[in-house]
């Protein structure tokens, strides 16, 4: 299948501060890889390196063979964040917090209902669908910020933290759909303080 994620001697320094430290390493697509580490080891950081958002000092990244640094528009293309922060909109619903994204990071929005509905219906939210997002649970905001991060159909979802402020159930059904967006082929970088 091919590296979908492939870093080589990666380090990013901020002043006298080393964050990541000659870090190589890759994943191939349909894998789930997970970057293990404590609080403050790098974890986000390196995830900011991949989508472009920060720049390495030393070393290459590629992204579905693309550099983040020259190449970041076929970068983010390929790939969906779902951030440590659950940064969806509480006061408006699931529908309206998919279609802001989709307004803002989707260039063709002909298809974006049909997207809308399967992938709330895949997240087990369209029952709450006209619902506001302050009265979710954290794995429901969890799953909604997946969606968010599936909507343009990336072939690389990267997950910082995925089970921060999510119950012992919701974690479960987290993981499950993890697995089985996995066996679709998609690829899953996941950082976690957490086995």
């Amino acid at each position: 299948m091919g590296l979908a994620v492939e870093l080589q001697n990666v380090t990013r320094r901020f002043k006298k501060i080393t964050a990541v430290d000659n870090l190589s390493f890759s994943v191939q697509s349909g894998e789930v890889f997970g970057l293990l580490g404590p609080n403050g080891a790098g974890k986000t950081t390196t995830i900011n390196l991949i989508i472009g958002m920060l720049r390495r000092d030393e070393g290459n990244i590629l992204v579905q063979g693309f550099d983040p640094q020259s190449q970041a528009q076929q970068v983010r293309r390929s790939i969906g964040l779902v951030p440590q922060e659950t940064n969806v909109y509480g006061d408006l619903n699931p529908m309206d917090n998919l279609w802001h994204h989709a307004a803002l990071y989707c260039d063709d929005l002909s298809d974006i209902p049909a997207r809308i509905e399967e992938l709330l219906r895949l997240m087990e939210l369209w029952e709450r669908r006209k619902d506001p997002v302050r009265t979710f649970s954290g794995g429901m905001k969890r799953r909604l910020a997946l969606a968010r991060a599936m909507l343009h159909e990336p072939k690389i979802i990267l997950f910082d933290e995925p089970t921060t402020g999510v119950d012992v159930h919701g974690r479960h059904t987290l993981w499950e759909h993890i697995k089985d967006l996995k066996s679709q082929g998609i690829t899953f970088l996941i950082s976690s303080n957490d086995m």
